[in-house]
C-alpha cells in the first residue's frame, strides 16, 4: 500500500503526456493530416459519396496497414466529426501503447509505477512524428497480445498467437513481424531450458510458427507483398554506413538518434536527451536493473534483431525509424527495477517525473507557437471553392531544411484538410499496395510531391501545372487548379511570380494557377 501515492502521481504525468494530442487539430504529425484526409474520402466513398467517385475507387482491404482507415472511418461512420475522430483514435493509441507496455511488464513480473512515464515519454519517437501512427497502433496492439500469451498455458497460446498476429497483421505489418520475433523468442527461451528440445516439448512451444504461416501467407496475398517482392524494390536492401561493419554501427547509432529526437524541435531533444541521461543516473545511483531469463530473451534478442537488419528496403523505407520504438519499449517493460531505498526512490521517480512533465509541456508549447500558421492556413484554404484541385510543391530541397523546422506545420500534405469542402487533393495517400483507396487511371503525376527548389526541377513541374490546367478546364469543373507550397524559399517566389498568390504565410504560399 504504500507504493499508492507513487501510483497516483505517476499514473496523472502519464495522463498529462496524452495532452499534445489534444492541442491542435488535426495533431501536428508529419503525414497525419493526409491520413485524416484519406479516411475521409473513405468514409464518403462509403457513404456513396458522387463526388470522391471521379477521382478514387476502394482497393483492395487485405492490407497490413489498416488499422487508421479501420478505427476512424468506423468513428466517422457511427457520426464523429472527422476532428473528434481523430483525436479519439490517438489517445486509443496512446493509451494502448502505454498499456500494453504495462500489461507486459506485469506479465513478466516486472511491473513498476515509472514504467508508464517512461513507455509515455517513448510514445512520442520519430515514427510517430513522422506519421506512422498505424504502426504505433499495431505496437501498442502486439505488446497486448504478447503479454496475453505469456500468461496462457501451452494450449491456449496457440489460438492466442495465431489471432493475435492476424489482428495485428491488418493494423501494420512490422509491428506483426515484432510480436512474431518476440514470441519467437520468448518460446526459444521455453525450448533452451534442460530437456527442453525434445519432440514433444518443441510441439508445445511452437505457436509463433503457427502464426508465422498465417502471417506469411496474408502477406503474400496483400498487395504490399506484391510491391516489396516485386523485382524494383527486393534489391534495394541497404545499411547505412555500409560496407564495413563499423560503419554499420554508426549508422545504425545514427538513426536511433534520429528516431528517438526528430520531431521535438530543438528544446524537446534537450529534454530528452536530459532525461535521457537522468534516467541513466537513476539506473545507476538510485536503482539496481535485473532481467528475468524470459526478460533477457527479449531484450537482447529484439536488439541483435535491430542491429543485423537493414535500415531500408526500396527507396526511403526506413526500418530503423519503425523498429527502435519496440525493442526500447519491450526493454521498458522486461527490465526489474529494485530500487536501493525508500530515499532512492523518491529522487528517481521524481526526476523521471519532471523531465516528462518538461517534454509534454514543450510539445505543447511548440504547437501553440504553431497554431498561427495553421489558423493563416484554414482561412486560406476558405478562399478555395469547391470542384477545385489543389495540387502540392516544395520550395526548398529536404535535406536544406534546417532540422528544428522540418516537422513544424504545416507539413507537406496539410492540404489534404481541405477534401471536406469538396476539393480534390491528390497528393492524399492512396498507394495501391498500402492504403484501402486508390486513384482512378489518368491521374498519373498528380499526387506527386513537386519540388520548385532550383532549375534542375521546375521546369518539368510547370509544365505538369500546365496540363493539369488544360484537363481541368476540358473536363469542365466548376472551381480552379491551386498550389499550395511549403518551406518557400527566394527560388520559388520567383519562379512563381507569373501566378496570383491569394494567401501568404512564413510557412507556405497558396497560389492560383488557373480558373475561378
Amino acid at each position: 500500500m504504500k507504493f499508492r501515492p507513487w501510483v497516483v502521481l505517476t499514473g496523472a504525468v502519464t495522463a498529462l503526456a496524452a495532452t499534445p494530442l489534444l492541442v491542435a487539430r488535426p495533431a501536428p504529425f508529419m503525414d497525419w493530416p493526409n491520413h485524416l484526409a484519406r479516411v475521409e474520402i473513405l468514409t464518403r466513398l462509403v457513404q456513396g459519396d458522387s463526388f470522391w467517385r471521379q477521382y478514387y475507387q476502394i482497393n483492395h482491404l487485405l492490407l497490413p496497414n489498416a488499422a487508421m482507415d479501420i478505427g476512424v472511418t468506423a468513428l466517422r461512420l457511427a457520426g464523429f466529426p472527422a476532428w473528434l475522430s481523430g483525436q479519439l483514435f490517438l489517445l486509443l493509441i496512446f493509451f494502448g501503447f502505454v498499456g500494453g507496455g504495462m500489461a507486459l511488464a506485469r506479465a513478466l513480473t516486472t511491473a513498476d509505477p515509472v514504467k508508464p512515464v517512461l513507455l509515455a515519454m517513448l510514445f512520442y519517437n520519430g515514427a510517430l512524428i513522422d506519421g506512422f501512427a498505424n504502426y504505433m497502433a499495431g505496437l501498442g496492439a502486439a505488446f497486448w497480445v504478447l503479454a496475453l500469451w505469456a500468461r496462457a498455458s501451452p494450449a491456449a497460446r496457440y489460438p492466442i498467437a495465431l489471432a493475435g498476429c492476424v489482428a495485428v497483421f491488418f493494423a501494420h505489418l512490422l509491428a506483426a513481424l515484432v510480436l512474431l520475433a518476440a514470441i519467437g523468442l520468448l518460446e526459444l527461451e521455453l525450448v533452451s531450458r534442460p530437456g527442453g528440445f525434445r519432440v514433444a516439448n518443441l510441439a508445445r512451444h511452437a505457436s509463433g510458427i503457427t502464426a508465422a504461416v498465417a502471417v506469411c501467407v496474408l502477406f503474400l496475398l496483400s498487395p504490399t507483398g506484391g510491391g516489396i517482392l516485386s523485382a524494383d524494390t527486393a534489391h534495394h536492401f541497404g545499411y547505412a554506413g555500409a560496407p564495413f561493419v563499423p560503419g554499420i554501427i554508426a549508422g545504425k547509432l545514427k538513426l536511433l538518434g534520429h528516431a528517438v529526437l526528430d520531431g521535438a524541435g530543438g528544446r524537446g531533444a534537450a529534454i530528452m536527451t536530459s532525461g535521457v541521461l537522468a534516467c541513466a543516473g537513476v539506473a545507476i545511483f538510485a536503482a539496481r536493473l535485473r532481467l528475468n531469463r524470459p526478460s533477457i530473451f527479449l531484450a537482447v534478442g529484439l536488439n541483435a534483431l535491430w542491429l543485423v537488419l537493414p535500415d531500408h528496403i526500396g527507396d526511403e523505407y526506413f526500418l530503423d525509424y519503425h523498429l527502435v520504438a519496440a525493442p526500447l519499449a519491450i526493454m521498458i517493460a522486461a527490465v526489474e527495477i529494485d530500487w536501493r531505498s525508500a530515499a532512492a526512490r523518491r529522487w528517481g521517480v521524481t526526476i523521471l517525473l519532471l523531465v516528462s512533465l518538461c517534454r509534454t509541456v514543450s510539445f505543447i508549447d511548440d504547437y501553440r507557437r504553431d497554431a498561427a500558421t495553421y489558423q493563416a492556413f484554414r482561412q486560406a484554404a476558405g478562399a478555395i471553392a469547391s470542384d477545385s484541385v489543389l495540387l502540392t510543391a516544395i520550395g526548398t530541397r529536404r535535406e536544406r531544411v534546417a532540422w528544428t523546422e522540418l516537422w513544424s506545420p504545416p507539413t507537406d500534405h496539410l492540404a489534404t484538410l481541405v477534401v471536406a469542402n469538396d476539393v480534390f487533393v491528390p497528393s492524399t495517400f492512396a498507394f495501391r499496395s498500402l492504403q484501402p483507396i486508390v486513384l482512378k487511371p489518368g491521374y498519373d503525376g498528380w499526387g506527386s510531391r513537386h519540388f520548385l527548389a532550383d532549375d534542375a526541377s521546375a521546369p518539368g513541374t510547370l509544365s505538369l501545372f500546365g496540363q493539369v490546367c488544360a484537363r481541368w478546364r476540358a473536363d469542365g469543373h466548376g472551381g480552379g487548379v491551386y498550389l499550395v507550397i511549403v518551406y518557400p524559399s527566394d527560388f520559388s517566389d520567383g519562379y512563381l511570380r507569373q501566378f496570383p498568390m491569394i494567401a501568404t504565410d512564413a510557412k507556405f504560399r497558396l497560389y492560383r494557377l488557373c480558373g475561378i
